[in-house]
């Protein structure tokens, strides 16, 4: 990890060093005395105040010291101190020394990184009343994630078993409550900040899953979210987003082959592996209307020069003439530019633009 990188975020330290000063001094104390030198607050304390910190620093470590928690976080947790409740921590901290929020998140990180423990936090997203928040938080231990998520995939399944039974109406308090009890699991996993807990919740709102009502919107930042952390089912179901989305107007097929072609989504089942060859069949197309196009603007060109009667004695005809033709190069000016940034996108609509303006120039020509 990156410390510099959450020094960042708590806007605290102006350092490219690896380790600050307080952690360097900290690592000092600890490979002098061992992890047990918390439990003596006096004499770590005495340490402290003979280190070469600032007066400022030193006052301030030995608050949190002495009159907070923190030394039996460290002590009781050791190895999988990522079962700290890191909000917990730092309030109990923040309201028993009256530091501010930013200096004590800065000196429990620097402490946390000083006993070998700073793949217990990270700055990544939670759930926070149905909305994400990005923020400091320690990490789960890899134990407890898949114990949580087995719980909360066997909840989904006992809620999809009900729902395949066919129940009577009167079992509709069951299925309520297995609903329930299964998107409660889920969102323990998002508070968490668990990837696998945002790709489960990410179904719910795409597919209604656990009885939960779709929201496209939702569903997009909750699969992003699990993407980007790794979670493979959630780039494949990225894919299927844009591929066959909720709404025409959504459709992106070179968004769904960015998510289609990452790493493991192919490997989610053969309809996505049908879905890249439908992709590939449309930017192979996509070649063929390009040059389709371009055919049908140059014979626009040659009809306004070649093949007009009357085209040097009608000035309005020309004048029409001439404003179709630049609209229709314009127009397939636009479909080379969207076929550059866009180049899985299907390009049907240049060429009924372009029967659009010749219908149209007919129709002129003949009223005239």
């Amino acid at each position: 990890m990156n410390f510099d990188m959450i020094r960042s975020q708590v806007g605290r330290y102006e350092t490219n060093a690896d380790t600050s000063p307080v952690a360097a001094q900290l690592q000092t104390l600890i490979a002098k005395h061992g992890l047990e030198i918390f439990r003596d607050t006096e004499l770590l304390n005495q340490e402290i105040r003979g280190s070469q910190l600032s007066k400022t620093i030193k006052a301030q470590l030995a608050l949190i010291f002495s009159s907070s928690t923190l030394p039996d976080f460290i002590l009781n947790s050791k190895s999988d101190l990522n079962l700290v409740d890191m909000d917990n921590a730092l309030h109990n901290v923040v309201g028993s020394t009256g530091l501010s929020y930013k200096v004590a998140l800065a000196l429990i990180a620097d402490v946390f990184f000083a006993c070998g423990l700073s793949f217990a936090i990270e700055y990544g997203a939670q759930l926070r009343d149905s909305s994400i928040e990005y923020k400091l938080h320690a990490l789960m231990p890899s134990t407890m994630v898949e114990t949580e998520t087995q719980t909360a995939e066997r909840l989904i399944a006992a809620y999809n078993n009900l729902i395949g039974m066919n129940l009577e109406e009167e079992d509709d308090e069951t299925i309520k409550k297995a609903a329930s009890e299964a998107v409660s699991a889920i969102h323990k996993l998002c508070e968490a900040g668990v990837s696998k807990g945002f790709y489960m919740l990410g179904r719910c709102y795409l597919y209604g899953d656990c009885g939960t009502k779709p929201d496209f919107q939702k569903a997009l930042e909750l699969m992003k979210i699990a993407s980007d952390h790794g979670i493979p089912e959630a780039t494949a179901a990225l894919g299927d987003i844009f591929f066959e989305p909720a709404s025409l107007f959504a459709i992106d097929y070179t968004l769904a082959h960015h998510f289609y072609t990452r790493p493991g989504a192919m490997a989610m089942g053969k309809d996505r592996q049908r879905a890249l060859q439908e992709i590939y069949k449309q930017h192979s197309a996509n070649k063929t209307t390009i040059v389709f196009a371009g055919i049908v603007f140059l014979l626009t060109i040659a009809f306004l020069v070649f093949f007009h009667e009357g085209i040097f004695s009608g000035a309005s005809r020309l004048a029409i003439g001439i404003v179709l033709t630049v609209v229709s190069g314009i127009a397939y000016a636009a479909s080379i530019w969207y076929n550059i940034i866009k180049p899985f996108n299907g390009l049907r609509w240049i060429v009924a633009v372009q029967y659009f303006i010749w219908a149209l120039y007919a129709f002129i020509l003949v009223l005239a």
